[in-house]
């Protein structure tokens, strides 16, 4: 009975180190690709003030880029859009960008001077636009 027992703990283990493999794999698979679309993203008028690995069963890439505000215009944001329409993580930033400056705007807020974009990236990457340093880190 014991023998069992430990089979089924070692069977476990085994399925939840190929998960894990699984994963992390699927996460250096995606922050390989997103390499390739930081300069990308750059070349339009963006610096990456920050870059970060985190090491772990889920990895991540996390960088930070900078750009001025009177950059880009929603007209500019849709250029880019469109000259871009086969690269979808390009298409992520900008639209993430594009929604936030248009929710902006629609709380007839004043346009602030910096954008921050901090994106994340493993299994599944997350965008976050500032508009102006946040108070909150």
């Amino acid at each position: 009975m014991l023998k069992g027992v430990k089979d089924g703990i070692n069977s476990a283990w085994d399925t939840l180190v190929e998960k894990a493999n699984f994963i992390k794999k699927g996460s250096n698979k995606m922050i390989d690709s997103w390499l390739d679309v930081l300069p990308r993203i750059a070349s339009y008028g963006f610096e990456i003030k920050s870059f970060a690995m985190n090491y772990s069963i889920n990895p991540s890439m996390e960088v930070e880029l900078l750009g001025a505000y009177e950059d880009f215009s929603i007209e500019r944001i849709n250029e880019i859009m469109k000259e871009n329409k086969n690269r979808p993580a390009v298409i992520s930033v900008f639209q993430a960008l594009k929604t936030t400056i248009s929710l902006q705007k629609r709380l007839n807020e004043t346009p602030k001077e910096e954008i921050i974009i901090e994106v994340r990236v493993s299994i599944s990457p997350e965008i976050k636009v500032f508009l102006g340093v946040p108070l909150i880190e």
